[in-house]
């Protein structure tokens, strides 16, 4: 049996869920389960209408009276499941090929946990969320992700094995957004756990407002700083601070930083936000962490 696994807070994933559903019944002999995650979600008309979900033969939406998390959500969703194999699938992606669950199916003959990727479906003009995963799908080939196959794992789309999961959970320290797929892949790597890449995306329809992204990532920066210990070889930020960290040019950054701190932030808000721009802000970001 495969178990989906859809965490979501005040997401509408009844779409998804749909789309997954279409494609489970079509394949013969196949058993599964859709199982949703609510996180206390407060949109209280959106929690009805998922709540009718549980009418459906194989639908199971469970919702939570406090808030868990990013990593406890998706790791309470492991337990729920019946399926041997757990699919994870984050609640605002949409289904972008007819045989998405065909290729997992596929993978799942030779390998452990496998990683789909994803797809950045055109987004509003000036988004800068949008102009960050566009920019990001061209590295998110299956080839180029079987290159660095822990460092390229990401948990909004992947199946692992259940038993390997209950081994190796998300990471509950982390509450906030960023880095707990990251880790994940890390203790993978550690484990000696395969992780096998393949072309069988999900795609970005829905993208939140430049201001919530900035504050995301501003979080990343922060649980980065926190497990910097741990990621080391795991994030481009990390790696350059660790060069300029204690020399004139790390210095010199940071002065920049802090001059420039404020309107870089307004470019990133603005309509028309700079890529370069924001990875030097989150650069500066995360070196002025590590002055607190």
């Amino acid at each position: 049996m495969i178990s989906i696994l859809i965490p979501t807070f005040n997401d509408d994933c009844r779409g998804l869920a749909g789309s997954i559903m279409a494609q489970a019944e079509a394949i013969n002999g196949l058993e599964w389960e859709i199982v949703i995650g609510d996180d206390a979600s407060t949109n209280t008309a959106l929690v009805e209408s998922l709540s009718q979900l549980n009418k459906l033969e194989g639908f199971h939406y469970i919702r939570c009276n406090t808030n868990l998390g990013r990593s406890a959500i998706r790791n309470f969703l492991a337990q729920q499941a019946r399926g041997e194999w757990l699919l994870f699938v984050d609640a605002h992606r949409v289904m972008v090929s007819n045989d998405y669950l065909k290729a997992y199916i596929s993978a799942a003959q030779n390998a452990q946990v496998i990683c789909g990727g994803h797809q950045a479906l055109k987004g509003p003009d000036g988004n800068l969320r949008y102009l960050y995963e566009h920019e990001a799908e061209r590295n998110n080939s299956a080839s180029l992700r079987a290159k660095h196959p822990y460092q390229s794992f990401n948990a909004s789309n992947f199946m692992i094995r259940r038993d390997i999961f209950m081994q190796h959970q998300f990471d509950t320290r982390l509450h906030k957004y960023g880095y707990e797929d990251v880790l994940l892949g890390r203790e993978l790597a550690l484990a000696g756990i395969p992780i096998t890449h393949i072309d069988a995306p999900t795609g970005y329809i829905e993208y939140e407002s430049n201001a919530n992204f900035v504050e995301k990532t501003e979080q990343a920066m922060e649980n980065l700083y926190a497990l910097r210990s741990s990621l080391q070889g795991y994030s481009s930020v990390l790696a350059t601070a660790n060069r300029i960290q204690g020399n004139p040019l790390g210095f010199i950054f940071r002065k920049i930083f802090q001059w420039r701190r404020n309107a870089w932030k307004t470019n990133l808000l603005s309509k028309k936000p700079s890529l370069f721009i924001f990875k030097l802000y989150k650069l500066g970001y995360y070196m002025q962490l590590t002055q607190a």
